[in-house]
Order: structure tokens, then sequence, then C-alpha cells
């Protein structure tokens, strides 16, 4: 009986081929149950689905955030200023007193 030696090659890697677990996942989400947003998406809860970042949004948040701080700034003073004020008048004479 003659001896046959059979090789075979592995097959080369497609570019499209993902890991089987990514297969079942939408395209920026991977995990288990597809339940966590891969590096570079966020979960956005209007379409429930993981969404590539922006560095515009990102950006907004941050403005967003400063114009708060600014606003609970100025509210902060003129709180102060309309205390001062007030106590002030409380304490001078009453111009209408004759």
């Amino acid at each position: 009986m003659p001896n046959l030696d059979v090789y075979t090659t592995p097959p080369s890697p497609s570019p499209l081929a993902r890991p089987q677990d990514e297969m079942l996942c939408a395209k920026g989400s991977a995990g288990p149950l597809c339940g966590t947003c891969i590096t570079g998406y966020i979960y956005k809860t209007v379409t429930r689905m993981c969404e590539e970042c922006s560095e515009a949004e990102g950006r907004t948040y941050l403005i967003v955030g400063l114009m708060a701080a600014c606003a609970a700034c100025v509210a902060v003073v003129l709180y102060g200023w309309l205390c001062v004020c007030t106590h002030n008048l409380a304490l001078s004479p009453s111009r209408f007193h004759t």
C-alpha cells in the first residue's frame, strides 16, 4: 500500500472575517449580548445602538458644562450683591420720613 501524505494549507483570512462573537453584534458593539461599545463608540439612547464618537460631540458637552458653571457663578454673585443691597437699605434712614 502506498504512503499518502496529505497536506492542507490553512485558509487565508478574509479581510471581511471577524471573530465569531463579533459577527453577531452590530457595528461598534461587542461583548456578552453585545452589551458594550468598543473604543471610539458611544451608546446613544435614541437609536439604542453604539455609534461612532465624534470630536465635536465631546466639545459640545464641554461648552455646555462651562456655560452652566458660568451661569451658576453669575447667580451667586448677583445673589450676594442683592443681599448686600437689601441689608444696606434696611439700615439706612428712610428717605420718606418727614
